[in-house]
């Protein structure tokens, strides 16, 4: 992958682990809708409310008219302890099952009640220790989720900002 003119140069020293889709996008047909980095003046606002998150990205299957029943992906990306994320994510009313993503501890199940919005399906997984990965989907089934979870592979911050940047600048 090449630089991007316009991106903000990484890594800029924030410790946060980035990963991507070997293909860029989880599947055939799918395309990144939206991206944020804590590192980047354009988008950290729309990461500030949540402690620990360093990045962002939502992805839709393009091929799907209708967008309340495309199926849709947002990956989120913490410096944060993988229970803590997962305490704050699934909470006590989740329906959730734990075991191992590629070898790396994970989470994943049905939000269910209040906290079930538009996504209610997740997978959380360390991918190094005092960092987590959050899947959250809608028009998924949970098993099709942990399968794009993975597929993530680890990157570099300039690497992530490039196959984003497209996204990024949409907003």
């Amino acid at each position: 992958l090449q630089p991007v003119p316009d991106a903000t140069p990484g890594p800029t020293g924030t410790g946060a682990q980035y990963e991507l889709f070997p293909a860029k996008v989880p599947a055939t047909n799918w395309e990144i809708t939206d991206a944020a980095r804590k590192d980047d003046p354009t988008t950290v606002s729309d990461l500030q409310e949540v402690p620990g998150l360093d990045w962002s990205a939502q992805y839709q299957d393009g091929s799907v008219d209708d967008e309340t029943t495309a199926p849709y992906v947002m990956i989120s990306g913490y410096s944060a302890n993988f229970a803590d994320v997962v305490n704050d994510v699934a909470g006590d009313g989740a329906q959730k099952t734990t075991g191992d993503i590629n070898g790396h501890q994970a989470a994943w199940g049905t939000l269910t009640g209040a906290d079930a919005g538009d996504t209610n399906i997740f997978v959380i997984f360390e991918p190094t220790p005092g960092h987590a990965v959050e899947l959250d989907g809608a028009n998924l089934t949970v098993d099709t989720l942990k399968s794009y979870a993975g597929m993530l592979q680890p990157a570099s911050e300039q690497d992530w900002v490039q196959v984003h940047a497209a996204a990024a600048a949409d907003d």
